[in-house]
This record gives C-alpha cells, sequence and structure tokens, in this order.
C-alpha cells in the first residue's frame, strides 16, 4: 500500500513539473513572447509588439525640411536641363505629395524660409534653372549640419543638399588663403573635429530622449557650368564647365521607422533617385535576436522545429541524409536599402563544437505564392508577412548530440568616400568627380554614431540530433 501511494505522489509531481514546465513556455496571447516574459499580456491578435510583448508605437512623419546650401559654389548645378534638376525637382515634388513640406536655403547668413506646401513646391520647381538660392560665397558645412539637427524633432524629416565644400568666411581666413587647407592636412583632423562638435551636442541630447539619430547620404554627380568657389574662398575661373561634379542629399532624422518610411514612400517612388552611392549611419540602436523558424519554407532534409526552445531537433545526417536545410524569417527594416551581397559578405557563424554550416539571406521576392500558402499556421504566415528578411540555414555536419549555432552582423561601413575626397582643390584637375575633404564629414558621423562597434544580428540557434 505504501508503496502505491509512492508511485501516486512520485506521478502527481511528474506531471505538475510538466504542467509548470509547459506554463512558463506559454504564449497566451501568441505574441511570440511568452508569458514569463511578456509585460503586456492579452495583446490583440495581429499586432506588433516589441521584445517585452508591449505594443509598438507607430511613429509618423509630420513634416519633411529641405535645406538647399546656398553658397556660390553650388550655382553651377542650378542651370536649365542639369542633372541635378532632374533629381531634385521630382524629390521635392513626391515629397509634397506625400507630406507637408518646407523649402529652406541655408547659408553663413543663417537658415532663410522660402516657403511650404504644394504651391511652394512647384513655384520652387518652376524656376530651376532660372533662379537659384546663392547668397554667399563661403559655406561653414560643419556648422549647417548642427543648425538643421537642432531643428528636426522625432518627427521631422530634414533634407540638406550640399556640394558640401567647407570654405570659410574671409573674416575667418583673414589674408592667410591656406588656412582652410593647414586646418585639414597640417593640423591633421581639425575639419572633423569640427563637424563632431557640431552635431554631438544635439545627438547626445537626442539619446536622452530615447531616440537613435538615423542618417543617410546619398553621392550623385552633376554636370556643372558656373563659378567654382575653392576651400579658400577663390573662384578658380569666371565660368567653370564640368561632367561629374558631386553634389549630396543628406536624410537626418531622429527615427529610423519614419527614415524608413521616407524612403519607402518618396526615395523610392523617384525613378530618376539613382545615387551614385549611398551609406547609412544609426542602424544598430539594439542587436537583433529574435527570429522566428519557418519549418515548412524551403526546407530539406529530416528535421523538427522545437518551439520550447525556438530551435531545430530530430535532425537526422547520414549517408542518406547529407544535410538538413531550415529558414528564419526576420525583420530588420533598417536593412532595407543594403544589397544582399552586401548582407551576405558581413555574416559571421560558428558553433560550440565546430559544426558544419552555412548560412545567408534569401530575396523574400523569390518565395512563390504556392510557398507562402504551404507555410502553415496563420501565425507562421504572419509572422512572414511582417518580416523583411529570410535567413537560410544549412548543416551539414553535426557530430554531437546539441549545441548551438550562433549567426552574428557586425556593422560594417563601405568605404567608396575615400574616393571622392580631395585636399587640394586649387587647381582645376582635383575637382572632377572630388569633393574637398567630404571623407572628413563621412568620419565624423562615423565617429559620432559608433554604429561600427556593435552587432547589427545577434542570434542564437539550439539544434538538437
Amino acid at each position: 500500500m505504501r508503496n502505491c501511494s509512492v508511485k501516486l505522489i512520485s506521478a502527481f509531481l511528474l506531471l505538475l513539473s510538466l504542467f509548470s514546465c509547459n506554463s512558463c513556455d506559454k504564449d497566451t496571447d501568441k505574441d511570440s513572447v511568452i508569458d514569463s516574459k511578456d509585460k503586456c499580456p492579452n495583446t490583440p491578435s495581429g499586432t506588433k509588439v516589441d521584445e517585452k510583448g508591449c505594443p509598438v508605437i507607430e511613429k509618423k512623419i509630420s513634416k519633411v525640411v529641405f535645406y538647399f546650401d546656398a553658397s556660390e559654389s553650388n550655382a553651377g548645378y542650378y542651370y536649365s536641363g542639369s542633372k541635378f534638376n532632374s533629381v531634385i525637382a521630382p524629390l521635392i515634388q513626391k515629397s509634397s505629395n506625400v507630406y507637408k513640406t518646407f523649402i529652406n536655403n541655408i547659408s553663413d547668413e543663417g537658415i532663410v524660409p522660402k516657403g511650404e506646401g504644394k504651391q511652394a513646391v512647384s513655384a520652387f520647381i518652376q524656376n530651376l534653372g532660372v533662379d537659384n538660392p546663392i547668397v554667399g560665397k563661403s559655406s561653414t558645412i560643419d556648422k549647417f549640419f548642427g543648425s538643421v539637427m537642432r531643428r528636426t524633432d522625432s518627427s521631422t524629416i530634414s533634407v540638406l543638399i550640399s556640394d558640401c565644400i567647407l570654405s570659410y568666411p574671409d573674416s575667418i581666413m583673414g589674408k592667410d588663403k591656406t588656412h582652410n587647407k593647414n586646418k585639414n592636412d597640417a593640423e591633421g583632423n581639425i575639419f572633423k573635429t569640427n563637424v563632431i562638435t557640431s552635431i554631438s551636442e544635439d545627438f547626445d541630447e537626442t539619446k536622452k530622449l530615447d531616440y537613435h539619430p538615423a542618417f543617410c547620404v546619398y553621392a550623385f554627380v552633376s554636370d556643372f557650368f558656373g563659378k567654382y568657389f575653392n576651400c579658400q574662398n577663390f573662384a578658380l575661373k569666371q565660368k567653370v564647365k564640368l561632367k561629374n561634379r558631386p553634389y549630396y542629399i543628406w536624410i537626418l532624422s531622429k527615427d529610423q521607422k519614419i527614415l524608413n518610411d521616407f524612403q519607402k514612400n518618396v526615395l523610392d517612388a523617384c525613378v530618376d533617385f539613382k545615387p551614385s552611392e549611398k551609406l547609412h549611419f544609426g542602424l544598430t540602436k539594439n542587436e537583433f535576436q529574435q527570429y522566428t523558424i519557418q519549418p515548412k519554407l524551403k526546407r530539406y532534409g529530416k528535421f523538427s522545429p522545437d518551439n520550447s526552445v525556438n530551435g531545430i531537433r530530430r535532425i537526422v545526417l547520414d549517408e542518406r541524409n547529407k544535410k538538413v536545410t531550415f529558414t528564419l524569417s526576420v525583420d530588420l527594416p533598417n536593412l532595407n536599402e543594403i544589397s544582399l551581397v552586401e548582407l551576405n559578405k558581413n555574416l559571421e557563424k560558428k558553433s560550440n563544437s565546430n559544426i558544419r554550416f552555412e548560412v545567408k539571406f534569401l530575396d523574400k521576392d523569390s518565395v512563390t505564392d504556392d510557398e507562402k500558402s504551404k507555410l502553415g499556421t496563420n501565425e507562421l504566415k504572419q509572422k512572414f508577412n511582417t518580416s523583411s528578411h529570410l535567413l537560410q540555414i544549412t548543416i551539414n555536419e553535426m557530430l554531437v548530440e546539441e549545441d548551438t549555432l550562433y549567426i552574428t552582423m557586425p556593422f560594417k561601413y563601405p568605404t567608396w568616400y575615400q574616393n571622392w575626397w580631395t585636399h587640394d582643390d586649387t587647381d582645376l584637375k582635383n575637382i572632377e568627380s572630388k569633393t574637398f575633404a567630404i571623407d572628413q564629414i563621412i568620419m565624423a558621423f562615423i565617429e559620432t554614431i559608433q554604429d561600427d562597434k556593435k552587432n547589427i544580428i545577434n542570434i542564437k540557434i539550439p539544434v538538437k540530433k
């Protein structure tokens, strides 16, 4: 009798432990955050949530503000029929069709409003090639960034359009016409330091408010016909004619989400918005760790999903089954502007016991309608639809019973800007396709944002035979 009682108690305790374990892993509202970690239980079905299970508050763009560099070295872009005009006109037109849009001039004399709304935009476009915004020859571009950032709140997109040539006013240059060049060359990184100083104060205040600045710079070239004032405020000729004169469009914001919206609704909708190069800052506020296993999507081999640990189990690898392939859906909207080639180039992988496996990003558009219809549950279909990217993992060899796959992607900046700069624009031969000290501006943003000291992705996937 006593043995029977002991057995009954043991069986009861076993059932209790199993029930408790299942409760720990239970996701009652099915938002992919288990109840024990869900700070916002009973979230309505289909609601996008953060890592705490709380609804994500969608931020919207309240206005778009354009700032046109009004220094005289920009005048040569504004003549009728220039490539510059063919990019700028549809850009501000599309912006005004979607968002409340403002147009300003920016120069050493300050910021001058030129109008707002569709009527002001139409007038500006009509005057492109006829009139230009030029008010002075110098351009302290290092200070422009700080001025624009201080006027950019969390719902504003600011667009700065400039040739990005730093040229101090004559009052600062004085009689020493090598002042600007010396500041950049002889004293090392003074120019870069000036840019950092200009933007860092606002950047630090932004971080306190839990915003995360996100910037893009798009590099274009245009035909150019006009005066060219170099870094010494000296016009090389009365008129300079160039085929490939660089100019830059900076998109500045304090929230990555609204920057993504602007790219999707405006930039992507402009067929002539085709920059020669581009670079994005502010993509790594947090490491991305969440993923959804899509067990029926582009799968190969024998395995089962392990929902209790968000991993893979029952992996079969033998003479007949040489590999297993499975796919993850992940939401990485910050990376939409980066090509799959670049993404795959930067992926890194490892395991605890040297499992031989491969990982790569897949083109989500390659998934057919038939494959989408066979994803499985509505929850899996929803996760696929709300994801931005797919990761495919193939395990070729696994000599242990269980392990963990680690997939990371450190942020790495492209270095195209190193081919776009010159530190001496006092000679015409140095300014075709080159910009005085553009490398210093970009490196200033890199050092301020410090994306390159973080991982964008840090995923851990438990796997088991």
